[in-house]
């Protein structure tokens, strides 16, 4: 189970690169090193700080200039909506909540919270992509909560889930459509990706430890079983998928965008829950991975989208999404 309530000494604790920064107020340890010379521990201490000056500066701005907005535009100043058109949803205010409380910019935490609760709403009659609502602001308030404890955060997160699951439901397969709109709850573009399917099992995870509702989890991990299930006699899955019919619409197998967090949210669910569902098909499917996809070029190991029923490649581009695995 995730702690409620982690003091703040202790999430930083908990977090080697923070405490290597110098910024738990525990003596910095040294940084592990990618090379032979690793710098000095006064560095990295100096480092965090200026990474915290740096963050400070950046939501400065933001107050100033795009308060309650998505994002902010670096050059000119100006606002723009991410999710949908002409409504904002404090994307940027929201995502930074956690990481306002880890570099104790308190004041500034609190007038971010104050607006969560006094502005925010999901009320909206649009389309909201199912996907990155969730772990922007689903993730971003549930991260908040526990930080700070909040009920109003937690209620937030709870009713923006509530209005995402809809699209889950719409279907008979559990794959949730890629947009929902928050306020009728009608759904839109059945055409999706594992990726997309797929990435829910931590935050809607967190959230049914945290109200008692396992509703969330259900549902983010029925979706996840469906794909596997069809997995190829190679172990393999294609990245398309349809949430009416159920079915793969492509058979090229990726790790790589529109697939690569749905691996990593088998094994983060294992690591937060204890799943063992989550572990053994994570373990499977990476096993195929590296049976079938991987590929060595010059002494490296790349992994090129294949068919997942030959194996056979089909394209070798990769981006560094797909390297995170």
């Amino acid at each position: 189970m995730i702690q409620h309530r982690l003091t703040r000494r202790h999430a930083l604790a908990l977090s080697g690169g923070l405490a290597a920064l110098g910024l738990t107020g525990l003596p910095a340890r040294a940084a592990p090193s990618l090379q032979s010379g690793a710098l000095p521990q006064e560095d990295w201490a100096a480092l965090g700080a200026d990474v915290k000056a740096e963050f400070k500066w950046a939501w400065d701005h933001y107050v100033a200039k795009a308060w309650g907005k998505d994002e902010i535009n670096p050059v000119s100043g100006t606002a723009r909506s991410f999710f949908i058109e002409g409504q904002d949803l404090g994307l940027s205010l929201v995502e930074a909540l956690d990481t306002l409380w880890i570099m104790e910019l308190d004041e500034e935490f609190q007038a971010g919270v104050d607006w969560v609760k006094s502005s925010l709403s999901f009320d909206v009659d649009a389309y909201s992509q199912v996907f990155e609502t969730n772990i922007r602001l689903v993730g971003g308030l549930i991260s908040a909560h526990l930080a700070c404890g909040d009920p109003v955060l937690l209620e937030k997160a709870k009713d923006l889930a509530n209005r995402l699951m809809k699209a889950f439901d719409a279907s008979p397969h559990g794959l949730p459509y890629r947009y929902v709109n928050l306020k009728t709850g009608a759904v839109r573009d059945p055409e999706t990706n594992l990726a997309e399917i797929g990435t829910y099992a931590t935050e809607f995870g967190v959230l049914s430890q945290l109200t008692g509702d396992d509703r969330y989890y259900v549902a983010a991990k029925r979706a996840m079983k469906h794909a596997l299930d069809m997995r190829s006699d190679k172990g393999l899955m294609a990245a398309n998928i349809h949430a009416e019919t159920g079915l793969f619409t492509s058979r090229n197998a990726s790790i790589d965008v529109y697939a690569d967090s749905f691996y990593e949210y088998l094994w983060d669910s294992w690591e937060m829950f204890g799943d063992t569902d989550m572990k053994r098909w994570a373990e499977e499917c990476m096993g195929a991975m590296v049976a079938h996809q991987g590929k060595r070029f010059d002494g490296r190991l790349w992994f090129p989208m294949v068919d997942c029923e030959t194996a056979e490649p089909t394209a070798y581009s990769q981006t560094v999404l797909g390297g995170y695995l």
